[in-house]
């Protein structure tokens, strides 16, 4: 199954908005890099390289990796870098990490935040899961969604 890896602020809004995507089979929250099975409150203090992501599995039958893209782009701020909360394109493998330079190129032309794109692109490496009670947290709690 293809999987795509963003971080883009909070986890949860992301988590929100890509589950109502059809297509979309499972997603998982939490965090990226070096320390592994990191807690909430070490990922928060900022003092690792965490961050808060949302890894998608998804048929690309019903949705391509540009639709999962143009959802990353337009449903967060390219632009700020708190560690916890930074915009990160992780890629997969080769093709989709091509697709995510292009789109990163178009994006930046639009320039709507008048300042650099922050949005770094790399290898997806380490995947930490939230512990089960942060999946699919909205879901569970009755929540509409959750501020970017």
């Amino acid at each position: 199954m293809p999987t795509a890896t963003f971080a883009a602020g909070c986890f949860w809004g992301m988590e929100g908005i890509f589950c109502q995507l059809v297509g979309v089979i499972s997603i998982r929250v939490y965090a990226d890099e070096t320390l592994e099975n990191p807690s909430d409150q070490t990922v928060y203090t900022d003092t690792t390289d965490h961050a808060e992501v949302v890894q998608i599995e998804y048929d690309t039958d019903q949705v391509s990796d540009e639709t999962l893209l143009t959802v990353f782009w337009t449903n967060q701020n390219p632009t700020f870098i708190s560690t916890p909360y930074r915009s990160v394109i992780f890629f997969h493998t080769r093709e989709p990490e091509t697709i995510a330079q292009l789109s990163t190129d178009k994006f930046a032309k639009f320039d709507q935040y008048h300042t650099s794109i922050m949005t770094k692109m790399t290898p997806a490496t380490w995947f930490h899961p939230a512990r089960e009670c942060r999946q699919p947290y909205l879901e569970k709690n009755g929540l509409p969604h959750c501020s970017i």
